[in-house]
């Protein structure tokens, strides 16, 4: 099984990124490939709404950046990571730009192709108490899930994390994580 990870923070070694490399140790355990993007590295430019895609007169995007190749890993994917830190009552503006990019997923009509039944993960990360910012979850598994037609496989949710480095002294979290990506 193929597992492809976005990660939204700009931090590539704070709590998003530090639970996907739990979840994904869980996954190659089990013998599945992984594979993990950092947004922050990306050159992804934001959606211009051309409709390239839909038209079918791109095969992907009339953009050429980094998302072309990212697309790619998703439609390769069994099992996609959504993972974004919690700015400003949302996700980033890193994650928020590569996910309007999944347009190119939809028809014109708005049927979905490429990715329906592929199955999916979120994880959210705050400083705040997790119950704050749980619409940010829901706000996920309703796109991913109810428009994208993924299939929700977890949900990871990490709040009162307020220096980088704390994630690390959430032990249960991180075998949370472990356990899930062993259970794909």
């Amino acid at each position: 099984m193929k597992i492809v990870a976005f990660n939204g923070s700009p931090r590539k070694t704070a709590a998003c990124a530090t639970l996907i490399e739990s979840l994904c140790a869980g996954a190659r355990a089990k013998g599945h490939t992984t594979r993990v993007f950092h947004l922050i590295d990306q050159d992804v430019k934001p959606c211009i709404a051309c409709y390239s895609c839909m038209g079918h007169k791109a095969e992907i995007c009339s953009q050429n950046d980094d998302f072309i190749g990212m697309a790619k890993e998703i439609m390769a994917a069994d099992v996609v990571v959504m993972a974004s830190p919690v700015y400003m009552g949302q996700v980033t503006g890193l994650f928020k730009t590569f996910f309007d990019r999944w347009l190119t997923f939809a028809e014109a009509d708005f049927s979905i192709r490429h990715v329906v039944g592929k199955r999916f993960v979120t994880i959210v990360t705050s400083g705040a108490p997790a119950q704050q910012f749980k619409e940010v979850t829901e706000y996920l598994k309703h796109w991913v899930g109810d428009f994208f037609k993924l299939k929700h496989a977890g949900s990871l949710v990490a709040g009162d994390l307020h220096e980088p480095g704390d994630i690390h002294e959430r032990h249960e979290l991180l075998r949370e994580a472990e356990a899930l990506g062993r259970s794909l």
